[in-house]
């Protein structure tokens, strides 16, 4: 069975992120894998919260579905001196990146809505975190969510 359009978005913005200069391969596609301290700075890639409604009037189960899935991306860097200037650069980094990007037609368009900045971790190890969530728009034929339309 094909994956979820949720996955196949997730898979897409892995690979797109895969590379950058501040990150390299440490790109994860999990918010619960704990990420080991010699692999940061680092990003971890995930979905929220979506939403949908029939995208047309037709009979059921024949108009297309629209989606807003929320996409995080959390960079992930250890406290010290510049914290915030290695955050901002992995951000401007991410948003060059995933900024408006369909995905090579996977979706339908990709949005920034904003980005939290926080303290993480314990007091031995604190970490700086920037998730950004990014509006993701596709469409699936109702009924399958494999599937973009």
């Amino acid at each position: 069975m094909a994956d979820h359009m949720r996955k196949q978005i997730r898979d897409a913005a892995v690979a797109a992120l895969t590379g950058l200069p501040t990150t390299g391969s440490n790109v994860f596609p999990s918010r619960v894998r704990e990420i080991p301290v010699e692999r940061l700075p680092a990003l971890a890639v995930y979905t929220l919260n979506e939403e949908s409604e029939r995208d047309a009037m037709g009979p059921p189960g024949t108009a297309p579905l629209a989606r807003v899935v929320e996409l995080a991306v959390a960079a992930v860097a250890e406290e010290a001196a510049g914290l915030d200037d290695r955050l901002d650069q992995i951000c401007a980094e991410v948003e060059g990146v995933l900024g408006g990007t369909t995905f090579s037609g996977l979706v339908k368009g990709t949005v920034l809505e904003g980005t939290e900045v926080t303290i993480e971790g314990d007091k031995r190890q604190p970490l700086g975190v920037a998730r950004m969530t990014l509006s993701v728009l596709y469409r699936t034929p109702e009924g399958d969510p494999t599937t973009a339309a």
